[in-house]
């Protein structure tokens, strides 16, 4: 009950948009090439399958540990975690508005032949720089800063928190590799490997929590991101080929 709860709301929402967007194509004719007929709008809803595989993925990939802390280890430990894990997410809001502004940019540069104008080398650069800072500030004060923001009842949540902040580094690049990807039109490549690295975290996570409790569990979380950085990396490095040509040619 857990899990689904954890992740219902992203494909609920995801269906109840592209009923949304359904309706206004067929009816409303903001399409500016006039109405959508069935078919077409059948296949651009079968289009948006893999996005919504992938938020799906996301969505419980951030979700996995407390859903397995909370069953394992009770939840008081699952709070103390999640505790952690909120002021991380919290500190996500950088990246995620580097890669949204990026996206657009790399869509539009992946069809066209030439230097990029924001090459992905010198975002991850910058973006390694503000987690390195990030990431230093929290382990050297989370203590103080977890209980000026919870309390002395969350103490327990400092040592989680330094750990954390040793993920937030692969955090910050492999939100630019995942985006490099998508504005490629890889969805495919991303959705297996956001698989394999879920798959990853949830046995990490069973293996570790035993061991280390909350402390173990965000290990697992480290763990499981710089496999997900070295993979992402490479796939980035290898570049679309011939199943990355192919997949944009559907995705458009």
């Amino acid at each position: 009950p857990d899990l689904l709860a954890a992740t219902l709301p992203s494909p609920i929402a995801g269906a109840l948009v592209l009923v949304a967007a359904a309706v206004l194509f067929r009816w409303k004719r903001i399409h500016p090439e006039g109405p959508v007929e069935g078919r077409e709008l059948l296949r651009i809803l079968r289009g948006g399958v893999p996005f919504l595989i992938l938020s799906v993925l996301g969505t419980l990939n951030v979700a996995l540990d407390t859903l397995l802390i909370k069953p394992l280890a009770g939840e008081a430990a699952a709070g103390i975690y999640n505790a952690s894990q909120k002021l991380i997410l919290a500190l996500m809001i950088l990246p995620v508005a580097v890669c949204d502004s990026a996206f657009p940019v790399w869509s539009r540069e992946s069809r066209q032949a030439g230097a990029s104008r924001l090459p992905l080398r010198r975002i991850l650069g910058l973006l390694l720089g503000a987690a390195a800072l990030a990431a230093v500030i929290l382990a050297a004060f989370a203590a103080p800063l977890i209980r000026l923001l919870y309390g002395e009842a969350y103490a327990g949540a400092a040592p989680v928190l330094r750990v954390h902040a040793l993920t937030l580094a692969w955090m910050y690049l492999n939100l630019p590799l995942a985006t490099r990807l998508l504005s490629q039109g890889r969805l495919r490549a991303l959705n297996l490997a956001q698989a394999g690295i879920v798959a990853l975290h949830a046995v990490l996570v069973l293996v570790l929590l035993p061991r280390g409790g909350v402390t173990g569990a965000a290990a697992a979380t480290a763990i499981s991101e710089g496999a997900s950085l070295a993979l992402l990396g490479i796939l980035v490095a290898v570049g679309p080929g011939r199943a990355g040509a192919s997949g944009r040619r559907n995705d458009q």
